[in-house]
């Protein structure tokens, strides 16, 4: 905790991504709010998390390992130019649009995050792209009270995420 001023602090919070994921960060953070409210959560591990998931993170794992991924990654480190910054305005009417089209299109219902990480992956040009997914409620045992690092990456070609 920084003391800013006789009536302002900062806190900060920093935590190893060993421990927890994206989805335990947040739910701290929100607790720490204003308008958050404190709950405990559970902390010990779900012991067979790592069994489950693995029909789930397989295809995956074997694209991260594949020689063909490791000379691309090493190809791209030595010969890309160096990443820029920048920031993308995310219009909530448009997204709503697209969720409407999707639904009337087929039934299926999609979220923002598909909506944000098809068009990133798309206007990025890339060929293969990857999302962190929240494995929680996917995998038995696991619930959104549950502390720790219970993700995983998902890969994606092309025609995953190009419309």
């Amino acid at each position: 905790m920084l003391k800013l001023s006789e009536k302002r602090f900062a806190l900060l919070l920093s935590v190893s991504h060993t421990l927890v994921d994206g989805f335990t960060y947040y739910a701290l953070y929100g607790m720490l709010s204003t308008a958050g409210l404190p709950k405990a959560m559970i902390s010990r591990r779900v012991e067979t998390f790592t069994e489950q998931a693995l029909p789930l993170t397989q295809p995956a794992e074997e694209l991260f390992t594949s020689a063909g991924f490791l000379c691309g990654v090493l190809g791209h480190i030595c010969c890309s130019p160096s990443p820029g910054v920048s920031h993308r305005y995310l219009d909530p009417e448009h997204i709503a649009k697209v969720k409407r089209q999707q639904q009337e299109a087929d039934g299926c219902m999609i979220s923002t995050n598909d909506i944000v990480t098809s068009s990133f992956f798309v206007n990025c040009n890339c060929d293969v792209g990857f999302a962190a997914v929240n494995l929680r409620g996917r995998i038995v045992e696991t619930t959104a009270d549950h502390a720790g690092n219970y993700e995983s990456m998902a890969a994606y070609l092309r025609p995953d995420f190009e419309t």
